[in-house]
């Protein structure tokens, strides 16, 4: 369990650090592949649902949560 949070918690750093650092990313959507699989979709213009800097802050913010619950849970 603690090892699938991890891997989800650094798939969300690291695609948020990705949307972040893409320059032709300025809104993101999130598409849902099979319904346990989200996929971000960035979009040069503002037709995604959520700007980028939001989208990739909040991913890297949720990874960073879910990292320190794992660590929480450690002891």
């Amino acid at each position: 369990m603690k090892l699938l949070a991890l891997i989800v918690a650094g798939f969300a750093v690291v695609t948020g650090i990705r949307i972040l650092a893409d320059s032709d990313c300025s809104s993101v959507s999130f598409d849902g592949q099979g319904g346990r699989v989200a996929v971000a979709n960035c979009y040069a213009d503002s037709s995604g649902a959520l700007p980028g800097g939001i989208a990739g802050g909040g991913l890297i913010l949720i990874g960073i949560l879910v990292f320190l619950f794992i660590l929480r849970l450690r002891g």
